[in-house]
């Protein structure tokens, strides 16, 4: 008797309808254990403490479970995922898994998660799974393809044909990039490929043709499909068109800016006033010089030379005025946001009052990322505005690059905004990114700004935190894929 209770307590899977619960610290591993829908949870002998949950996910699938823990966040606490949990001295078997994890309420630092684990029941179950997932990928808005290492066509579903009007017996066999658009650099597909040729799942936008020619954008997910040994042997993309919402993004963007620029233009307008008061003010002092005999030729002289300096630095805003109002972003590359920011510095300080201080911390090394020159410059003048408008007394506003470890080790370029302003409740901060949401007083701002940030990084395949409370401030933390240093292309900042 003594012996069964145990054995009932065992975390093996064996058959059976019993739903399993596991409590996880935040690192993955076990802390208690539960079975057969017992009301509390209780630690499990036969688990030595502090085993990774992992060990019991069939090697096919621990990185789709790893993937699935690491995505859990305060904004999206629970998921589900459907996976082979191993057997004690027999194969592995089709278990579906509700992960919830847990956050402390103030700094939303993880505090753990629960697993509940339901089995699909015998082999035969598991081939009814098989089926259903067939079945659902063919009947997929979204479009699946597989191909081998090296691009050739496996499988396409018939969603592939409708966004691409390519028909399965056309492209079977055929290389993914006659896809292509020209659009992207090569630094963009090497990039893509060094990613999912690291085992790594690769997501992001691409602008492709269709059989028709006409250009369309899509949100690819393209992961790794691995053998027993773990070996990679194909590659499966899962391909969504967003053609659609891109329009709407750039329309959004469009009213972005020119929002932006009613605040720019106060700035620049105050500017040139100071620069032609300064021509205007040395040409009459040369002009009564030349009047004057007793007047050396170097003080003409040294008027003139404030004359070409404030024409100067006429010209040096013009050029940083040319730069902001380009309405359409440019061409993807590798671009370092040290250069892009410190360009944007002199844009920049015309936006900012003289009761906020801006202090940037430059890094030492280059910071690289694939992305576009003006989408940068727009999400920094974006978040400056945002954090300056947030200090109505004044304050420090720094503004932070690096290079940090994010998600499964990998190296994230980060762009940091911090402000000392009012801060924010939970309510706004979770819809600050929404379109036309604002804070502020009615006809003082068309609330676009976040959204656009908001769309030019997730473009760029990175994501966005922010932690912030009333009367403590603001942080933005934008996360991006991090690019090779080696392939940083020298913009031309006069186009």
């Amino acid at each position: 008797m003594k012996a069964r209770e145990q054995g009932d307590r065992s975390p093996e899977f064996q058959d059976g309808p019993q739903e399993r619960l596991f409590r996880l610290d935040p690192e993955g591993r076990i802390l208690h254990f539960d079975q057969g829908g017992r009301p509390t949870l209780f630690p499990a002998p036969e688990v030595v403490p502090g085993t990774d949950f992992t060990n019991l996910v069939d090697p096919l699938d621990r990185g789709r479970f790893r993937e699935a823990l690491v995505g859990l966040d305060p904004r999206q606490p629970t998921t589900t995922a459907t996976l082979r949990l191993l057997r004690p001295g027999s194969d592995s078997r089709w278990h579906r898994l509700v992960l919830q994890s847990f956050h402390d309420p103030q700094s939303g630092r993880p505090l753990g998660s629960v697993v509940l684990v339901s089995p699909l029941g015998t082999i035969e179950g598991g081939e009814r799974y098989l089926v259903q997932l067939a079945a659902g990928v063919e009947q997929s808005a979204d479009g699946f393809v597989i191909t081998d290492l090296e691009g050739d066509i496996h499988y396409v579903n018939p969603a592939f044909e409708q966004i691409t009007g390519y028909a399965p017996d056309d492209i079977i066999g055929r290389n993914m990039r006659f896809l292509k658009s020209g659009m992207h650099s090569a630094a963009f597909y090497a990039d893509l490929w060094r990613t999912i040729r690291a085992g790594e799942v690769w997501r992001g936008r691409i602008t492709n043709r269709r059989r028709n020619g006409e250009f369309y954008e899509e949100h690819q997910t393209i992961s790794p499909v691995r053998d027993g040994q773990g070996r990679i042997t194909h590659y499966v993309a899962i391909k969504r068109d967003v053609s659609g919402e891109t329009r709407q993004e750039r329309e959004l963007a469009r009213k972005s800016r020119l929002e932006t620029v009613g605040r720019f233009a106060g700035g620049v307008a105050h500017d040139f006033n100071n620069i032609l008061t300064a021509i205007l003010g040395a040409a009459n002092l040369a002009e009564i010089a030349l009047d004057d005999p007793a007047t050396r030729e170097e003080d003409i002289r040294q008027q003139l030379r404030q004359i070409a300096d404030s024409a100067q630095d006429a010209g040096d805003l013009t050029r940083q005025l040319l730069v902001f109002a380009r309405q359409e972003r440019g061409e993807t590359r590798v671009i370092d946001l040290v250069r892009v920011t410190e360009r944007t510095l002199g844009i920049l300080e015309h936006l900012i009052r003289p009761e906020v201080t801006l202090v940037f911390e430059r890094p030492d090394a280059p910071v690289p990322v694939l992305g576009d020159r003006s989408g940068i410059q727009q999400v920094l003048l974006n978040l400056v505005a945002n954090g300056q408008e947030a200090m109505p007394q004044g304050g420090r506003l720094e503004l932070g690059l690096g290079i940090v470890h994010g998600d499964q080790g990998r190296e994230q370029a980060l762009i940091l905004v911090r402000d000392q302003g009012i801060g924010m409740d939970d309510c706004v901060r979770d819809r600050i990114f929404e379109p036309f949401f604002s804070t502020k007083p009615v006809h003082t701002g068309a609330g676009l700004g976040l959204s656009n940030v908001h769309g030019i990084v997730s473009e760029m395949g990175g994501r966005i935190v922010v932690d912030s409370r009333p009367g403590e401030g603001t942080e933005f933390r934008l996360l991006l894929p991090l690019a090779t240093p080696g392939e940083i292309e020298e913009p031309d900042w006069d186009d």
